[in-house]
Order: C-alpha cells, then sequence, then structure tokens
C-alpha cells in the first residue's frame, strides 16, 4: 500500500538499445518522471529471435521459439504501464526492437486475445541523425495499436553515430552526440562536424528544455493512465 492507503501501481521500462547509453537512460527518465515504483529491462545481451512465422502460437497465443522473449513479456503484462525505447537503425527501429513487436503482435492477436489491451504505455525514439527519431515513433505506434495498447505520450532524444565526415568513432573530437544524464538537466552540448547533416536543432539548451517537457509530460502521463486503468479495474472486481 501507498502513503494514501491506495496501491503500489508498477511500471516496466524496457530498452531495445545499448545499455546505459541513450536509449536506457531516456527510459529509465521517464520512470523517474512517473514517480512509480518501477522495473527497467534492457534487451541488450538478451536473445530476442526474429518471428518465423510458423503460426504455432495460434492455439496458444504463446509463441514457441525458444529464448528470452516470454520471460520479458510477462513482466510487460504483469505490470500497469509501461516505457517502450528503441534506437534508430539506418532509418527505422533498431532489429531488435523490430523483432521484439513483431513476436509480441503476431502471437497475441489469434482470436482477438489482446492481452495488453489498454494497457498504457509511452514511446521512446533515439535518432543519432540525420533525422528525428520518427520512425521509431510510426513503428511503435503501428505496433500500439495492433496490440490495443493505449499510447500515451513519446519522447524523442538525439543519440550518437559515427562521424559521417572523419569516419572516427569513440575518439572524434566532434562527432554528433548527446550524452543524456538520468537526470535531463546534466544533458550535454551536441557536437557536429561542420559539414555534418544532422536533423536535430543544435541549440542544446532549447533542446534540454524540449526534452525535459516531454520526459516531464510522458510521465505523468503514465502515472495518471496506470491510475486509472488500475481503478477501473478494482471497481470492475467489486
Amino acid at each position: 500500500m501507498d502513503l494514501d492507503g491506495g496501491v503500489y501501481l508498477l511500471l516496466v521500462g524496457i530498452s531495445s538499445g545499448r545499455r546505459r547509453k541513450a536509449t536506457e537512460t531516456a527510459v529509465k527518465a521517464v520512470l523517474g518522471a512517473a514517480g512509480e515504483r518501477s522495473e527497467l529491462i534492457s534487451l541488450s545481451g538478451r536473445l530476442i529471435r526474429p518471428c518465423e512465422a510458423c503460426g504455432q502460437c495460434v492455439e496458444s497465443n504463446v509463441c514457441v521459439l525458444d529464448d528470452d522473449f516470454l520471460s520479458v513479456v510477462h513482466q510487460l503484462r504483469a505490470s500497469d504501464g509501461f516505457v517502450f525505447g528503441a534506437p534508430t537503425h539506418f532509418g527505422n527501429m533498431n532489429a531488435k526492437g523490430q523483432a521484439f513487436w513483431e513476436r509480441l503482435c503476431f502471437s497475441n492477436r489469434h482470436r482477438m486475445a489482446f492481452p495488453l489491451r489498454g494497457k498504457p504505455g509511452v514511446m521512446v525514439a533515439v535518432d543519432g541523425g540525420p533525422g528525428t527519431g520518427e520512425r521509431v515513433l510510426v513503428g511503435l505506434d503501428r505496433f500500439f495499436r495492433a496490440a490495443r495498447i493505449r499510447g500515451v505520450g513519446h519522447v524523442t532524444v538525439p543519440g550518437e553515430h559515427l562521424c559521417f565526415s572523419c569516419e572516427r568513432a569513440e575518439d572524434c573530437p566532434v562527432r554528433a552526440r548527446c550524452e543524456l544524464s538520468t537526470s535531463i538537466e546534466e544533458l550535454q552540448k551536441i557536437m557536429v562536424c561542420e559539414d555534418d547533416d544532422s536533423g536535430w536543432d543544435l541549440d542544446a539548451e532549447g533542446l534540454l528544455h524540449n526534452i525535459r517537457e516531454e520526459v516531464i509530460t510522458s510521465g505523468a502521463m503514465l502515472r495518471r493512465a496506470a491510475r486509472q486503468s488500475m481503478n477501473q479495474k478494482r471497481r470492475s472486481e467489486e
């Protein structure tokens, strides 16, 4: 029970990006803004195979592939709301995030089961440029709709990528990058080569403000929607 005599919420954050990088950190930031009990799940290092379209989930609504997918799905189902974050790879959601959602939506739809129907979710998109994460948001929105998930907010943040000008990576002094800390306020300046074609606004102060507002708003919306869903469920059980 919480201090108000209510029931604690459990929110789950899932990152399909690298550990301790922009995607995971942004997901954690939204969970923090929601201010509820939460768990963070990283798909990095987990085996998430792509859907084989084998059809063996038709009878049970359970994917039969033997990997780490089902353990993550069980935690997602047990949550009162969630945040899912994915980086942009070659203009679209990264392969691991795509594989996760393809399998979830395909295996859960038979006989109109939709076990995640009405569950509130927040989308997080990371893009190192060019682009501003819009293709990740489009993909996640499509999957949310397919699973009957209630999308309640989104956050877009810049990530980091190999400098297209000098082709250096970790040691490039001016590669396009944005390290997003868990406190958000510690967002560092974006640095780009002069001829880099990143689609991000390079006003670090303005960008920080926009990210902060999206994180706070999305966290509040997630908390509110999860509370509403829990209260509706409790009333229906009385």
